[in-house]
């Protein structure tokens, strides 16, 4: 069952998460392992933005971006371009979160997926 958005159908449930590093001490973040933990979980339309094939370590990755548009979380739930966009085992690393118009009811995620943090 889906629910709906102010700019259409959604047709994806997704989880939000993030990686809560501790300070460096520098201004910048301590180079730990990843350890995701899940924000929240809601509704979005999902729709695929465009792909391209890097060539990395002697490899070819496939990476695509998707548009993902939601209703505005409420309360202290945020949604920040440190954080990610998991659909079951899909992973999306957030590029950019635009609340629309800055009326505080649809956020537009920009993220990529097919690579690893």
């Amino acid at each position: 069952m889906s629910s709906s958005c102010g700019v259409g159908a959604s047709n994806v449930k997704i989880k939000i998460q993030n990686n809560p590093r501790p300070d460096d001490g520098f201004g910048g973040q301590d180079n730990i392992e990843a350890s995701w933990s899940d924000k929240f979980e809601t509704w979005a339309k999902m729709e695929k933005q465009g792909g391209r094939e890097v060539f990395s370590n002697r490899q070819t990755e496939t990476r695509s971006m998707y548009k993902f548009t939601l209703d505005f979380p409420l309360g202290s739930k945020t949604v920040l371009s440190t954080d990610r966009v998991l659909i079951g085992a899909r992973t999306f690393n957030i590029h950019s979160v635009e609340n629309v118009e800055q009326r505080n009811r649809t956020l537009v995620i920009i993220a990529e997926e097919g690579i690893s943090d």
